[in-house]
């Protein structure tokens, strides 16, 4: 069977031999006086820079099809978005239309042609190039490679897609073809590939990356995946990279237990990452967090802790019983002590360990937990760390605080933490961030119903009471705190004469939101992730010696690495290219999904294959969009903040799926 990564470039190649040619090569080779456009925005030395690249690139290129004119057209440019922010863009695309509109447009073209254009935005020039030819050379390459290759042509084979995922899984597909071969021009061109890859490197260093798993809805894979295809000599350490990245994005959604594997995985391959020594035992801590109850969090007699102080991006490189897990404690203790043994000033690190201790097995240890804080709140000012982590360190560390009868101390951390929300709330880049921007206010809700619940004056216990009304009505009923919350409330409104509201009103008047599937695990605690190489699928399952590995592949379309490996003996349909981008599960052997629902120590909720619509719906609900995923014969009911599709058929579930799909519908279902 050929392997995921090298059925990418073969697809490429075919691609290439199926481009109407021209007369001959010879005629292909075209001007190397490339015609420049630069607004009044551009410096002149980033005008002449671009002059030189594109014509050095153009040197060394020949156009392979004749659905172009040759040499395309260069555009730079200022860009807004609808807010009026300038942006970090490049791309290529067919003359004419919206995106030229105010440019100086030549469309000029044989008949049966098209003439191609290049734009390169200020922002580009001035965050990611800096004045280093290399990274433009990348950059402009990359997007000559999208001419060369038919992707801005009619011909270009997008419109044969048939589904949400072919969709995808082309554009994806394009990018990386894009940037191996946009490199070899720059190759060719005298560039070196290191100075190259200069520009992803800066494009990382920018955060602009994202990771496998929030990029499967997305043409563009992220940029580490990417290095592996175009730099692959140091393939175990972008593979790894990789796998942080959906590690950090599982532990955003709150999937604890698939985010430790990710995270082992890079500790395989890269003992002495402290980064992922810290989010291991940060997912680790989450998961004994989840399986306490209420019981254990009456008995701490502490506030809210928050989650989100996790290490979001590389420096260095069937559930168990609920209740106190002594042994998930101290394994998640170990993992954040092992990551400050390697890195002693790092805060999110320190900041966790402090959480770890308030919710010890034996009780809170609140003296160590308030030192533990206070070296990490030290450290805060000349950090780089982001609004919602700050805002998450403030919170608990008030916890700390409140603990210790400290009432002034706790006002000001919730203080801190409150200016640090509004801040992340300005700022919000991916559905996640709205989850997490909730559960931040929530916890800080909660913690200041406890801390004016100590104050003498009817107003001050009335704006206690105030506080946990709004926390009990935003928050799952289900979690650990709110039963506590609950009581406090109550029995602050009898106190001062108040009615309070019943816990079926509170109940009754909120819509259950669940947290976002990121892949499936079976009951031999084997995982498959979404956005994970498929690769690593194939060699785990080829370990396997019980037959369930045994695997059918089907190529799914032509001139693409789209499969479907289908694991059948464990009812499990892996739908990749070069990583997971769908999990279809159906039959007796399917494994059930479990779903939870956001914020810590919440209920879970079993899906099957087979369980009736009914059922189906009391836990999901019928708020769905009908999409076609895979089959385009095939309609789903699809549930997009739980990641989950479902196949209804004869009024029971006879399918799931758990993928990530984009906003956009390339085809109506005909069917359910």
């Amino acid at each position: 069977m050929m392997k995921p990564y090298s059925m990418l470039l073969a697809a490429v190649v075919a691609l290439l031999s199926v481009l109407p040619r021209v007369a001959s090569a010879q005629e292909a080779v075209r001007t190397s006086d490339p015609t420049v456009y630069c607004d009044d925005a551009i410096s002149a030395s980033d005008c002449d820079l671009t002059k030189k690249v594109a014509r050095k690139l153009l040197a060394v290129i020949k156009l392979e099809h004749n659905l172009h004119s040759w040499p395309p057209d260069f555009y730079v440019h200022e860009q807004f978005d609808d807010k009026g922010a300038p942006q970090l863009n490049a791309f290529a695309h067919p003359c004419g239309g919206d995106i030229d509109e105010g440019m100086p447009t030549n469309c000029e073209a044989p008949e049966g042609q098209t003439k191609p254009h290049v734009h390169i935005t200020k922002k580009l020039l001035d965050d990611l190039i800096q004045g280093r030819e290399e990274r433009l050379a990348f950059v402009v390459g990359h997007e000559i490679a999208h001419i060369t290759l038919g992707h801005t042509t009619n011909f270009a084979h997008r419109w044969k897609a048939t589904s949400e995922v072919s969709l995808y899984a082309f554009g994806r597909q394009q990018e990386i073809g894009s940037d191996v071969n946009g490199a070899s021009y720059g190759l060719a061109a005298g560039y070196t590939l290191e100075g190259m890859m200069n520009a992803i490197y800066r494009f990382i260093e920018l955060d602009l990356s994202y990771s496998s798993l929030e990029g499967l809805g997305s043409s563009h894979p992220s940029w580490e995946e990417r290095l592996v295809f175009v730099n692959d000599s140091k393939v175990d350490l972008w593979r790894s990279m990789s796998t942080f990245r959906t590690g950090v994005s599982l532990l955003a959604t709150e999937q604890y237990d698939l985010a430790e594997d990710c995270f082992r995985n890079v500790l395989a391959a890269f003992p002495d990452a402290y980064d992922a020594h810290a989010n291991l035992g940060y997912a680790q801590l989450m998961q004994y967090i989840d399986q306490l109850e209420p019981a254990d969090v009456e008995r701490f007699d502490i506030g809210h802790v928050v989650v989100g102080a996790f290490t979001r991006r590389p420096e260095s490189l069937a559930p168990p019983v609920r209740g106190v897990n002594t042994q998930l404690w101290f394994q998640a203790v170990t993992a954040l002590q092992q990551a400050i043994s390697l890195k002693p000033d790092m805060i999110e690190a320190k900041a966790n360990l402090g959480v770890a201790y308030m919710v010890a097995p034996s009780g809170p240890n609140v003296d160590r937990a308030r030192g533990l804080f206070a070296e990490a709140i030290a450290a805060i000012p000349s950090s780089s760390l982001d609004n919602r982590t700050r805002a998450a360190i403030y919170i608990n560390a008030g916890v700390a605080d409140l603990a210790a009868g400290l009432l002034q101390e706790t006002q000001e951390q919730l203080v801190s933490a409150e200016q640090q929300i509004n801040a992340f709330s300005r700022s919000f880049r991916a559905n996640s961030d709205v989850r997490i921007y909730g559960e931040l206010q929530a916890a800080l809700q909660f913690n200041a119903g406890l801390l004016f619940a100590n104050a003498t004056s009817a107003e001050g216990r009335n704006t206690a009471a105030d506080f946990f009304e709004n926390y009990l009505a935003n928050t799952s009923p289900s979690s650990n705190w709110w039963p506590v919350a609950f009581q406090k409330y109550t029995e602050i409104c009898n106190t001062l004469g108040r009615t309070p509201r019943t816990s079926n009103a509170f109940r009754s008047n909120r819509d259950q939101s669940y947290r976002t599937l990121g892949g499936v695990r079976f009951a031999d605690g084997l995982a498959i992730t979404l956005g994970e190489p498929m690769a690593d699928v194939i060699a785990r399952m080829d370990a396997l010696d019980d037959g369930t590995g045994f695997v059918l592949t089907n190529p799914l379309i032509e001139e693409t690495n789209l499969v479907d490996y289908d694991y059948f003996l464990r009812g499990t349909k892996v739908t990749a290219t070069q990583e997971v981008l769908a999990i279809t599960l159906s039959g007796l052997a399917a494994p059930e999904v479990i779903v939870r629902e956001t914020g810590l120590g919440t209920d879970e909720q079993t899906l099957s294959i087979g369980m009736s619509t009914a059922a189906f719906e009391s836990i999901v609900g019928s708020d769905y969009e009908k999409r076609v995923l895979i089959d385009p014969e095939k309609g789903y009911r699809y549930y997009r903040d739980l990641g989950l599709a479902a196949r209804i058929v004869d009024g029971a579930v006879d399918e799931l799926v758990i993928t990530m799909i984009p906003y956009r519908q390339i085809i109506a279902p005909e069917v359910e």
